[in-house]
């Protein structure tokens, strides 16, 4: 089974007035912290980089844009903005998505359904409970290692869904 590695679990607490020890922590309590944050969390913005890998003819392909997040609880938007090489703009809100591509000028829209664990992968670490990330994933600590000077904690986090599991 393939697994997502989570090297930002403790992003969402910084600027929360949440203290993260300088110590080594349980699972438990990085799972605790990160609900806690997340549920102070309003809003984030950052690049992506996007690499697409087709192994049986050895291509890549790689997407620049930016993610944008907002709102808290079943309140969330996400923002998904591919600038290069093709711009394309990502909306996931209120169960739905919405893919618009203007060089065609096409709009999809798709009604998420009970196919909504495909996109909450997207909000891990922003409000979500100890339970309900155990229930989803199996969750496991790798380690510890420096983030831009503050110490951070990575998770492996394997998906109990086959459907969310293929994706990564």
């Amino acid at each position: 089974m393939k697994s997502l590695l989570l090297s930002l679990a403790l992003l969402p607490l910084l600027g929360t007035g949440v203290s993260i020890a300088q110590t080594p922590i349980e699972l438990d309590a990085i799972l605790e912290n990160m609900a806690t944050g997340g549920r102070e969390f309003r809003s984030l913005e950052a690049d992506i980089e996007k690499t697409k890998v087709t192994v049986f003819v050895n291509v890549s392909s790689t997407d620049f844009g930016k993610v944008y997040f907002a709102g808290s609880g079943d309140d969330s938007r996400i923002r998904v903005t591919i600038s290069e090489p093709a711009e394309q703009h990502l909306l996931v809100a209120d169960g739905k998505a919405q893919l618009y591509r203007p060089r065609i000028d096409l709009l999809e829209e798709y009604d998420l359904g009970d196919r909504g664990d495909m996109a909450e992968f997207l909000v891990i670490g922003f409000g979500a409970s100890n339970q309900t990330l155990r229930d989803d994933y199996n969750v496991a600590l790798e380690g510890e290692t420096m983030l831009e000077g503050i110490q951070t904690s990575v998770l492996r986090l394997e998906p109990k869904s086959e459907r969310l599991a293929a994706l990564f």
